[in-house]
């Protein structure tokens, strides 16, 4: 034990060879702490002191000089079974007289560990109420006489609780049986009485009917349950839906506050650009001016150049215009060719061979025949052969095709150089009204805007 009474240091006290004699005695000087041995046993196991009263106890018993007071009691009960009670108590640092329990509980000795066990004091274990326990086991100062003066029902009390006799004690038990019986027997009489006119077909009637009537309930019960789940569907999602709002109500107003915080960050962050960045901005102006100027200069090359690449469109557009008749018969004319050929070809083929048939057949008057349809044919393809030649005069010359195709890659690749001159021109030219804009919303001149930052910060140096 520690810090109770007059124990301020931890004192531990070993009973075991005290018990072994059998018969010990507590002895020393007056306020020595003899008395407060057993008071501490009686504290441990039931929580409760006989002395200074009921008020404001644990402060009372709790050592002066002390932030915590410990009691650690072990002991055997009437079975043998080794038992421990354990309750602490702390000062409150801000309060000297607060003290409060801080931990109480029992533990069993099992398998060589401490179980606890779910008890608020020692009587189930040891089988006395606290104020037996004090009559018989640890008598108060000033209270023997009060054991010996017990009288009646209290000393009854005692002897059964003590010597357990309440096994034996049958009147009571048997008297309140006896009237729970006779009420019980009453009630069924009574009930019984009410049957005293049923027969076996109002049995079964009622029977038939308590049948039907226990379907239609059922049935009945089913729909209840069914219109009791969707009546919490219906519950949960109307508590969903008002989440819901709320959480929108909560989103729209984080909204409106981070637009008002990106709109501080926006006009700090451009206060801070404009003032850390100006000299970059106006060169970057000037700059813009000089591109400006060279792609005006490339621009105006450009045009010069369109001019004159229109001019030479147009004259070999006359010249395309012409040969244009020309070109659109060349692939019927190759055809033609090609098809004349080979209408030679199988002629003469055929030609032979009939001829070398009909040398055998029909002699050398048939070979005459033939040789003059030879030559009709011969005549006719060397018409064909002459047309074709006069075709392919005609044909356009293949450096002429050559220099016109040359000249719309050149035209097309100029047309997409001025549109990208052009969409760079635009691109220049917003950056120059974006840096004129910013030069407006921060009421500068863009001619003096070094002189008028000079002179603000004069101003803030003076403040």
């Amino acid at each position: 034990m520690e810090g109770i009474y007059s124990y301020q240091k931890q004192q531990t006290i070993d009973f075991t060879e005290l018990t072994n004699a059998g018969l010990f005695g507590i002895f020393g000087a007056v306020a020595s702490g003899k008395s407060t041995i057993l008071e501490a046993i009686s504290f441990a196991l039931y929580g409760d002191s006989e002395r200074m009263g009921g008020t404001n106890r644990n402060y009372n018993m709790m050592n002066l000089k002390s932030n915590r007071m410990y009691i650690d009691f072990e002991f055997l009960n009437f079975e043998n079974k080794k038992y421990r009670a354990v309750r602490e108590y702390r000062r409150n640092s801000k309060n000297f007289s607060d003290v409060k329990i801080h931990a109480a509980a029992f533990y069993e000795w099992k398998e060589e560990a401490w179980m606890p066990l779910e008890i608020a004091n020692a009587e189930p274990i040891i089988g006395l109420s606290a104020t037996n326990f004090k009559r018989t086991i640890i008598i108060p100062q000033g209270k023997f006489k009060e054991f010996i003066e017990l009288k009646g029902t209290d000393r009854t009390n005692m002897m059964k609780e003590l010597f357990n006799l309440h096994h034996y004690d049958l009147a009571n038990n048997t008297r309140t049986l006896f009237i729970e019986n006779a009420k019980k027997l009453d009630k069924l009489e009574g009930r019984l009485s009410g049957y005293e006119d049923i027969s076996k077909e109002i049995v079964t009637e009622k029977t038939k009917l308590f049948t039907e009537q226990q379907t239609s309930f059922d049935k009945k019960e089913i729909e209840h349950k069914k219109l009791n789940e969707a009546f919490e569907e219906l519950k949960q999602l109307s508590n969903d839906f008002q989440s819901l709002q709320q959480q929108n109500k909560k989103l729209a107003s984080e909204e409106e506050r981070k637009k008002e915080i990106e709109k501080t960050e926006k006009s700090l962050k451009l206060y801070v650009q404009t003032h850390q960045h100006f000299d970059e901005i106006l060169r970057l102006k000037q700059q813009l001016g000089v591109d400006l100027a060279y792609e005006n200069a490339n621009l105006n090359n450009i045009v010069k150049n369109l001019a004159v690449n229109k001019e030479k469109y147009a004259n070999n557009a006359e010249r395309l215009t012409a040969l244009k008749p020309f070109i659109d018969v060349i692939d019927t004319k190759k055809q033609e060719i090609i098809e004349l050929e080979l209408v030679s070809q199988i002629l003469t083929y055929r030609a032979a061979i009939k001829k070398g048939e009909e040398r055998t057949e029909k002699g050398r008057t048939v070979v005459d025949n033939l040789s003059k349809e030879v030559d009709a044919y011969s005549k006719e393809i060397n018409e064909v052969d002459i047309k074709t030649e006069e075709i392919k005069s005609k044909f356009i010359d293949a450096k002429t095709l050559t220099a016109v195709e040359l000249w719309f890659s050149a035209n097309n690749a100029l047309k997409k150089q001025l549109a990208d001159r052009g969409n760079k021109l635009k691109d220049i030219t917003k950056q120059i009204e974006a840096t004129d804009n910013k030069f407006k919303e921060l009421n500068y001149d863009k001619d003096n805007w070094k002189e008028t930052i000079e002179a603000q910060s004069e101003q803030v140096n003076e403040q």
